[in-house]
């Protein structure tokens, strides 16, 4: 066990919350590799803001049992069962949930949160389009390694800032929405009509698909400085140099990363 300042990171322990209750400097605690018992102490922590959870088994108390904790605002878990996360909807300054190789829960249960800001899911999943529309509040989407029937979900998220989606969808006639989302700052997705993008002002980070690309000569004069080549790994698309070369006439320094 290390503590550091405010944060502290167990790993491989069979852990009783109650020695952590009441400890008011701690603002972030990860548990790594570990059985958890009384998790409902951890409620008595008032500077509590990060929890993450890796691997791990809980005894007598499960993920609601954090209900009461007075400042907790994100929630990171790991490649474990997370039963009960629904239960977590009454946690008032709960703004982040990143569920990573998740299992024991339901996408629709989670909708009941409405003060979530921030909601990443990295399970290679199906996911359902008329719930991810029900995230209303949503100012950042990152669905990573899943596929969608359909992109009609976005116009029911205007608040959206950042959003990802590497798979394209069976249905892209939703796409035309992301012109009235006004805050929109990053969308990573594999457009091929770059077209989408004109007079998306604020847009600064954007997906490229990684072939039969188009529509370059809409980036003229947008503050995009970075783009996302979905699907492919850094160089090994055939088309990376040509997408590249042909942003270059419009932006004059972008920055490029993939995504696989």
């Amino acid at each position: 066990m290390d503590d550091i300042n405010d944060h502290m990171f167990v790993a491989k322990e069979d852990v009783d919350c109650n020695k952590y209750a009441g400890i008011a400097y701690l603002s972030e605690m990860v548990f790594h590799d570990c059985h958890i018992e009384n998790l409902s102490a951890l409620v008595k922590m008032p500077n509590l803001k990060v929890l993450g959870f890796a691997r791990c088994t809980f005894g007598n108390e499960l993920l609601p049992a954090l209900e009461g904790a007075p400042a907790l605002a994100r929630i990171d878990i790991h490649s474990m069962g997370a039963a009960g996360l629904e239960g977590l909807c009454g946690v008032k300054n709960l703004k982040r949930l990143y569920l990573n190789n998740v299992t024991d829960f339901k996408l629709e249960n989670l909708t009941v949160y409405k003060n979530i800001f921030t909601l990443e899911i990295d399970n290679s999943v199906w996911y359902d389009s008329d719930i991810i529309s029900k995230f209303v509040n949503l100012k950042k989407l990152y669905l990573y390694h899943g596929t969608i029937d359909s992109l009609d979900f976005l116009k029911n998220l205007p608040k959206l800032h950042r959003f990802m989606l590497p798979e394209p969808a069976e249905n892209e006639d939703g796409l035309i929405a992301i012109k009235d989302m006004v805050n929109l700052k990053e969308f990573i997705y594999p457009v091929k009509d770059l077209s989408i993008y004109k007079d998306c002002q604020k847009i600064q980070k954007i997906g490229i698909a990684s072939s039969g690309v188009h529509g370059y000569e809409a980036l003229e004069g947008s503050n995009v400085d970075e783009f996302v080549i979905c699907g492919t790994e850094r160089g090994n698309s055939r088309y990376h140099n040509e997408i590249t070369e042909n942003i270059k006439k419009y932006i004059k320094y972008p920055y490029s990363c993939s995504y696989s």
